[in-house]
């Protein structure tokens, strides 16, 4: 919640153009860091969660530390491509000056995927409570950054795209600001593998098969919905220059658009609280061969999603215009804030799907 509705203040502080910018690019940001990701995380909540229920302390320690290659290994990679290509990325968004955005972005992408993987081992456990604080304290300090930044430079009359800019740090500052935390929490956790053994390369090449072919289908699953957005980002833009010509500022325009979004990401907030330990919960019970608690846990939370998700959609898009008045101060964009209402209820039931798919 903390992650999603920090854009309220944000426009209400910045305007509608800054908004705009920040949801133009926060699609690509999500893109990236899913693939750099690449779903690992509940891989190895699954994976770990499953040696766990054998008592094989070994292949813990094997998969914990092949995760962390490949999580390293993806991130940096991830960075080298975003600012290599920022120029012509910033380009294809409709604005040449966002380059500067796109590269502080990218930094997020060095520490995401091993902050993400800390969370998938505690996952495996069945303990949520690290994931949970982490995801807390990332977030007041990415928000504070992103509101503090917003005053202070809106105050000295700064540009759009350098307010932007140094909004966008509040990103890699909270997801350090969560490593350090669960790295603490790591070396002093009784659930830290205490195995020691030698790694080799055939350790190393068997369990990153086995991670990827555990987490290239949620990955895909995952990244349906951040291309979805993407391609948002790189057409609408354009269409928009195309139909209201060039006397309009289209980042201010793609920022009212950008009012429902707000409701997307909310969406994806609640589905992805209820799923999460849905992975090694399940994992635990099949590997103990008790398909019936198994299948019990998945009807509970297909409830459980169904239950939130019907309501809220309904709630977001007939409540659309006196929303949009009182959060953002003017009715602009409240048919499409209301179809990004009901949406909410597609992107619930398509993250069910995605983690049953897991399954």
């Amino acid at each position: 919640m903390l992650g999603s509705l920090f854009r309220i203040p944000l426009q209400n502080i910045a305007g509608d153009e800054v908004l705009g910018i920040f949801t133009l690019i926060y699609p690509l940001y999500m893109v990236a860091l899913i693939i750099s990701v690449a779903g690992i995380p509940l891989a190895i909540s699954k994976l770990i969660s499953e040696a766990y229920s054998h008592g094989n302390e070994r292949d813990i320690q094997s998969i914990y530390q092949t995760a962390c290659i490949m999580a390293i290994g993806f991130g940096v990679t991830g960075f080298l491509v975003l600012t290599l290509f920022s120029e012509p990325i910033a380009i294809l968004l409709g604005n040449s000056e966002m380059q500067s955005a796109i590269i502080v972005v990218a930094i997020t992408l060095v520490i995401a995927p091993y902050m993400a993987l800390h969370r998938g081992y505690f996952q495996s456990y069945g303990d949520m409570r690290p994931t949970a604080i982490s995801q807390t304290i990332e977030q007041f300090v990415r928000v504070g950054i992103i509101l503090i930044a917003a005053i202070y430079f809106t105050r000295i009359g700064a540009s759009s795209i350098k307010i932007s800019t140094w909004v966008m740090t509040g990103s890699s500052i909270g997801a350090f600001t969560s490593l350090v935390y669960l790295r603490q929490v790591f070396t002093r956790t009784d659930l830290k593998n205490k195995a020691k053994q030698p790694f080799r390369m055939e350790v190393f090449k068997y369990w990153s098969k086995r991670i990827t072919k555990v987490s290239i289908p949620l990955a895909i699953g995952t990244l349906t919905m951040a291309l979805l957005n993407l391609v948002g980002s790189l057409t609408i833009p354009s269409s928009l220059h195309w139909y209201k010509s060039h006397q309009t500022n289209v980042s201010e325009l793609y920022g009212i658009y950008g009012r429902g979004l707000l409701i997307i990401q909310i969406g994806t907030v609640f589905s992805t609280s209820i799923l999460l330990p849905l992975v090694p919960a399940v994992s635990f019970w099949i590997v103990k061969n008790n398909h019936k608690q198994a299948a019990k846990v998945i009807k509970q939370s297909e409830a459980l999603n169904q239950l939130i998700s019907w309501p809220t959609a309904i709630g977001f898009s007939s409540l659309a215009v006196p929303l949009n008045l009182a959060l953002f101060g003017d009715l602009q964009g409240s048919f499409v804030f209301a179809l990004l209402g009901f949406s909410f209820l597609v992107i619930s039931l398509l993250h069910c799907f995605s983690e049953h798919q897991l399954l």
